[in-house]
């Protein structure tokens, strides 16, 4: 009678619904969890006081990558095409080994620089932390970049708009026009304000606060205004985008909030982070889970699937850093088709290129202008519509400055 008695017990367990939520799969020495990285097929996780570890199975397992790291008070981590990025207390360091030995990489940096966080645009690399620095060459050698920033400025987080660059600081927002080379105050509303983390989203930027939650601008820049709907006052950590997904990490507990609709408004996703002393300083992707380092309180993982992301079409947010013209999907079609185009981060002193993208039939005509107007660096996506076309062959062609592809595709009704 017992047995049957503690096993209807323990079916009762089992059958008790799991709540969603974040669970934690960090292991002890984590527990100072500051930045996460996605490289391949490996999650690496910065701490505070061991250094950096490295899961191959999606957080199930960790090891200990230290080889060369300076020191283990560990900052960022961040990944651009395979070269790991990270910043101590003392040196911004590299790997090109997924983490199996470590390269300070400081010619040009002042001395105990510290970068807060990193701006990929290619082999363009800006580090944004006791002011701003710039490199060319994929962080091999660095240059100032503060001219129009105040002295000594804690530079938080960098972002670009089109042609501007943004940077969210203790003193607010400033912007450069020119790729770094000039800085200006962007919008007097937040010149007060401490700002820890700013992002692009859409048309929208969006500027993490350190009390006061956060601010949407939605002229470049030019004027802001404070989210209202709900979003706590809280302090913004940190933002991270995935498609048209936006995602905020809040710290002092207050958890982790989502968008959809490039943040005017919010609903809580930190179901199962512990109440007090998290922090979510950084997030990141990988597969079907998203990964949080939550400062004080260790490191977190959540399937995608449980707030409602299901699927995210592979649509790059990053700045190229070559031209491209994709194939047109799909092909055969009827009647509508897209193509993508990306146009790189050219020249330091220009901010884009005169793009056309024109369709021909197989003898030559012109049938159609897609794209004729002045392009800034970006991925690009148009629809193609032949519904007044016959069936038949054609030929789409990018010009964009000397750059020239083309590319055939089959109108089938």
């Amino acid at each position: 009678m017992k047995k049957i008695y503690y096993l209807f017990c323990l079916l009762a367990i089992l059958t008790i619904p799991v709540k969603p939520q974040w669970v934690s799969v960090g292991s002890n020495e984590m527990a100072q969890a500051s930045c996460v990285a996605i490289n391949s097929n490996n999650v690496f996780v910065g701490t505070g006081n061991n250094g950096i570890f490295r899961s191959t199975d999606d957080g199930i397992s960790w090891e200990s990558v230290n080889n060369g790291l300076p020191m283990n008070i560990v900052l960022t981590l961040d990944n651009n095409s395979g070269r790991l990025f990270g910043s101590t207390f003392s040196d911004i360091v590299t790997s090109t080994d997924n983490g199996g030995s470590w390269s300070p990489y400081y010619n040009g940096l002042g001395p105990g620089y510290v970068s807060n966080n990193f701006l990929f645009e290619g082999d363009i690399v800006y580090a944004a932390g006791f002011g701003v620095y710039y490199s060319s060459d994929n962080g091999a050698n660095w240059t100032n970049q503060n001219n129009g920033l105040p002295s000594n400025l804690t530079v938080r987080s960098i972002t670009r708009k089109g042609s501007k660059l943004f940077a969210a600081t203790f003193t607010g927002v400033y912007y450069s026009g020119d790729n770094g080379a000039h800085w200006e105050t962007a919008g007097a509303e937040l010149a007060n304000y401490k700002l820890w983390s700013i992002i692009t989203a859409g048309n929208n930027i969006l500027a993490g606060t350190d009390t006061s939650g956060i601010f949407i601008s939605t002229d470049e820049g030019a004027t802001w205004n404070k989210v209202q709907t709900d979003f706590p006052n809280g302090q913004v950590r940190s933002f991270f985008k995935y498609g048209n997904y936006i995602l905020a990490g809040l710290g002092f507990g207050w958890g982790i909030y989502l968008s959809t609709d490039d943040g005017l408004t919010w609903t809580f996703a930190g179901q199962g982070l512990p109440a007090l002393y998290t922090f979510i300083v950084d997030i990141d992707t990988k597969g079907e889970y998203l990964f949080a380092a939550g400062g004080a309180t260790g490191f977190f993982r959540r399937p995608l699937a449980e707030l409602g992301i299901t699927s995210v079409e592979n649509f790059p947010n990053e700045i190229p850093f070559e031209y491209s013209l994709s194939q047109n999907f799909p092909n055969p079609f009827n009647p509508t088709t897209k193509m993508r185009y990306a146009i790189p981060l050219l020249r330091r002193d220009e901010t884009g290129v005169s793009t056309t993208l024109k369709v021909y039939d197989v003898i030559g005509n012109e049938v159609a202008t897609l794209v004729d107007e002045y392009k800034s660096a970006g991925n690009y996506e148009v629809e193609f519509d032949a519904s007044n076309l016959a069936s038949g062959i054609y030929l789409y062609k990018l010009q964009a400055g000397d750059f020239v592809e083309a590319k055939k595709m089959i109108l089938l009704k």
